[in-house]
């Protein structure tokens, strides 16, 4: 599996329903590789998590899990996905915040990816029981997103797509409560990587066969 790692920085509290407070980190990779697919599997695509598309977020805060959003956009493919999504949050009304309980510390990571042997922290849950001083405990949670906790198929997105791209992580506060927003130290994204298959250089037999018939009979004008 490799490895890249990214910036972080603060995100503010949105300004109102419809202008969240955003940041975004970029990683530009020049790996000409491809993202191991589930339906391809070369001796380089097995073993544990080999297939896996991995985030970690490190030293996320912020006070309230309801209101944030983190997303992993490829931006050279336009493919995307949710990490999380406004955790707890079930309806479309404004006054929704979501679930409470903060985002951790300076010492939080928080890795995500589908849901796995690996990765079975199931984030909603436990943020359902979090009190509005309590943290989210480090640790493995697969990807969500809005409207609900169950996990999403999240590495789908990304397999088979060329590693070679710019990958951006976006962390918003989607919601004005004067709450300051949030912020983190920096992000890993980690993926296994396959070569391109090269292209088949066989000669179609019909075209052999043809080939050798115009031969002979070249030759048996000959005398």
């Amino acid at each position: 599996m490799i490895s890249f790692s990214g910036p972080g920085g603060a995100f503010p509290d949105a300004t109102d329903a419809s202008t969240p407070g955003v940041f975004t980190s970029d990683i530009m990779v020049a790996d000409p590789r491809l993202i191991c697919s589930a339906s391809f599997q070369p001796a380089d695509c097995v073993g544990p998590n080999a297939n896996n598309v991995v985030v970690t977020i490190s030293g996320l805060q912020h006070p309230w899990v309801g209101d944030v959003i983190a997303t992993l956009t490829n931006v050279t493919n336009s493919t995307s996905g949710d990490l999380f999504n406004r955790v707890g949050r079930t309806t479309s009304d404004p006054n929704d915040v979501g679930d409470g309980g903060m985002f951790g510390d300076n010492l939080s990571s928080y890795s995500f990816s589908s849901r796995s042997s690996s990765f079975s922290g199931d984030l909603w849950t436990v943020a359902s029981g979090l009190g509005v001083a309590d943290s989210v405990p480090s640790g493995n949670y697969w990807t969500s997103t809005a409207g609900s906790g169950n996990s999403t198929s999240f590495l789908m997105a990304y397999n088979g797509l060329p590693a070679a791209g710019d990958w951006r992580l976006t962390l918003s506060d989607n919601f004005a409560d004067g709450d300051g927003g949030g912020s983190f130290i920096s992000w890993t994204m980690s993926f296994n990587v396959t070569d391109v298959p090269e292209p088949s250089l066989g000669v179609p037999v019909g075209v052999v066969v043809v080939g050798l018939v115009l031969v002979g009979r070249v030759r048996s004008t000959i005398p």
